[in-house]
């Protein structure tokens, strides 16, 4: 998807137009880098196996860098279709592209890089913080003002202050790098890009020794953090109620509720949907191309219906439960409806653009809403299609 978005995107752009999908691409990127190592790493489901074999520190941290790389391939690759896609054009500017991608690039890495070493070592801060030999300005604070931040649970202040902390670094390198190019040209922001690299891959060394404490620690983290009980918990209200799932008919309410319930505690998904729809606002802010824009539209969409294939793990849907109280036809409505669920903000997202641009009228937003309703039934019949169906199959 990603591949065709860029192709779509990158068809035909000019030199100028290229560089600056690269920066548009590097602080989304460098956004998701922020986001999402503890969403897709933690808590590791080794960690039980781990901690019977007792892997020295340097294999724990290849292992769990091998689950990362997948995830840098996924956000860098884009940087090279959006530089060098142009079909019968493809030598035109062939160095300065190469100049300019190699800086996004470098960039980028340090960015997952540098995300994947902070986040890996919270566990010892959190620890800290829990115990209160951290962060006694914070305790204070609780007790003398009502204000609801500081109702965050001392554990988790650290994961909080990570996001803000990982995407502020990389802001800086990006501004660095942006800045070096207006004085030096593109080269020079290579410097920016190599000492960024350089920087996480010292902090991935040094943290090489002791990773398994790192590791141990920082998963036993989320596992409390998922468990029902314990002291960093994120909260003690429910992530949904009951009452709020409207949308759904009563068939498939129950169903509807308990899957969103588990998104909320395994992905929740909320802040990464803002983030989505500020870089929509952005965009059109930006008068960029209909082709950049209906491209990224068809990704966010994707994106975020694709979720729903999460609801296909064994560990939040186990085959044989699901069956026991409905057929694989229902669970692909029930999926459609947790899809719906960000569907009106995504309307209203586009009905916002809409009042305040010429380039985007009520029939777009209209067209666009219905293609993703589209999509999120595809995404629930697919998801069904590999998990309940398939099951139903063999054993009926």
């Amino acid at each position: 998807m990603l591949a065709y978005v860029c192709a779509i995107v990158a068809a035909g752009a000019s030199l100028s137009e290229r560089v600056f999908y690269l920066r548009s691409w590097s602080v989304i990127a460098l956004g998701a880098f922020a986001m999402s190592p503890p969403n897709l790493l933690l808590p590791d489901p080794r960690v039980g196996l781990f901690h019977h074999l007792n892997p020295p520190p340097w294999l724990l941290q290849r292992y769990v860098l091998r689950r990362w790389i997948p995830v840098l391939v996924l956000l860098v690759a884009p940087a090279f279709m959006l530089a060098y896609f142009d079909p019968g054009n493809f030598t035109r500017n062939l160095g300065t592209k190469t100049v300019h991608v190699l800086w996004s690039v470098l960039l980028m890495l340090g960015g997952g890089l540098y995300a994947f070493a902070q986040y890996m070592t919270i566990g010892k801060r959190s620890q800290a913080w829990q115990e209160g030999k951290r962060g006694k300005w914070y305790r204070w604070l609780a007790r003398e003002t009502p204000v609801s931040f500081v109702g965050v649970p001392q554990g988790l202040v650290p994961v909080f202050w990570a996001t803000s902390h990982v995407l502020l670094v990389g802001m800086v390198f990006l501004g660095v790098s942006l800045w070096l190019i207006g004085e030096f040209g593109p080269a020079a922001a290579w410097a920016s890009g190599f000492v960024y690299v350089t920087l996480a891959t010292l902090r991935l060394l040094i943290q090489a020794e002791a990773f398994d404490a790192h590791f141990y620690r920082t998963n036993a983290l989320y596992e409390e953090i998922f468990r029902s009980a314990g002291g960093v918990r994120v909260s003690d209200r429910e992530p949904i109620p009951y009452r709020a799932v409207y949308w759904t008919p009563e068939r498939w309410k129950p169903h509807v509720w308990a899957f969103l319930r588990q998104f909320d505690r395994r992905l929740p998904l909320g802040r990464f949907l803002f983030l989505g729809h500020a870089v929509l606002w952005i965009l059109f802010y930006q008068d960029a191309r209909a082709g950049l824009i209906a491209g990224y539209l068809l990704a966010f969409s994707a994106a975020k219906n694709a979720t729903v294939f999460l609801t296909a793990s064994e560990a939040m849907a186990p085959r044989a439960f699901q069956l026991l109280y409905q057929p694989p036809r229902d669970w692909t409505i029930t999926r459609f409806f947790v899809n719906l669920r960000w569907t009106l903000p995504f309307f209203l997202s586009l009905l916002f653009v809409a009042i305040f641009t010429d380039r985007f009228n009520l029939l777009n937003v209209i067209s666009w809403t219905l293609l993703d309703i589209v999509l999120a039934f595809a995404c629930a019949w697919a998801t069904t299609l590999t998990s309940e169906s398939p099951y139903t199959k063999r054993y009926a």
